[in-house]
């Protein structure tokens, strides 16, 4: 089944069968509510703060000092009321995203000028501290983990080098492939991450890559929209047939990381 969700209006985020759902409404307020998928069961939530973010058991959010470098504490709030706090990444004040999986929390660095591009992860059974997982030592500008599962978390880094990274869970790298062409963060499926391709001189444009663990990267027949590739049923999710100046795309297809594409949803031509 498909759902569809207003984006205009509204953010949602997803870990595990926990949504989290927030909606500004046009005089400005805004309100949050937390819908478990498998149960049905669903609550509010108090939608101020910095950042609104689904947890397995919950929601999480962050908090951030008053004074410098102003770090940002992040905390999980479950559903049954319980409120832990799982760490301070970036203590030194960077800014930070966060990607949940079931297990798992990172905070990577969408972007800092004076290359402190750092990525951090903390373990939702081990609550209280985040470890490197690009390290400032790394030199990076950026450092963005935006796919995260139970076992894999895929990165994607800029600075004097670029590449994108593929590590365990638990923060061990598997893979650094260097880029040479402009390419979407990748995404990660059970064995390997995928990418898109963007736009370059001497670039195959759109099209999708996969670098497995062991043995050469696959090229995916077709054009693939850029910025698409998501984890999703185990495998990677994303756009196919780029329509409208490759800014749209006509399918929404499941490839796994042998390359085999099953079409999951056709639009109208």
């Amino acid at each position: 089944k498909i759902g569809a969700i207003n984006r205009a209006q509204e953010s949602v985020s997803m870990a595990g069968s926990m949504l989290v759902e927030q909606t500004a409404a046009p005089g400005g307020s805004a309100t949050a509510e937390w819908f478990n998928l498998a149960t049905r069961a669903h609550g509010a939530i108090d939608p101020s703060g910095s950042g609104l973010w689904a947890a397995p058991t919950g929601w999480i959010t962050v908090s951030y000092s008053a004074a410098a470098p102003h770090a940002g504490t992040v905390y999980l709030h479950t559903t049954s009321g319980r409120f832990i706090t799982l760490g301070t990444p970036h203590p030194d004040g960077t800014g930070f995203d966060l990607s949940v999986s079931k297990t798992t929390v990172v905070a990577g660095s969408p972007y800092d000028d004076v290359g402190n591009g750092t990525a951090e992860w903390v373990s939702l059974s081990r609550p209280g501290k985040f470890h490197a997982l690009v390290p400032a030592s790394a030199k990076t500008v950026t450092a963005r983990c935006a796919s995260v599962t139970s076992t894999f978390i895929a990165c994607n880094t800029s600075g004097s080098t670029d590449t994108n990274r593929l590590y365990t869970a638990a923060g061990r790298l598997l893979v650094s492939a260097t880029r040479h062409c402009p390419e979407s963060v990748p995404a990660v499926d059970g064995t390997a991450m995928a990418w898109v391709i963007q736009g370059g001189s001497s670039c195959p444009s759109h099209r999708l890559v996969i670098t497995p663990q062991r043995g050469a990267a696959i090229v995916v027949p077709g054009t693939y929209g850029i910025g698409t590739p998501t984890a999703a049923f185990g495998k990677i999710v994303v756009g196919k047939h780029l329509v409208g100046g490759n800014r749209w795309f006509r399918q929404l297809a499941v490839v796994t990381s042998r390359g085999n594409v099953r079409v999951i949803l056709r639009g109208r031509s």
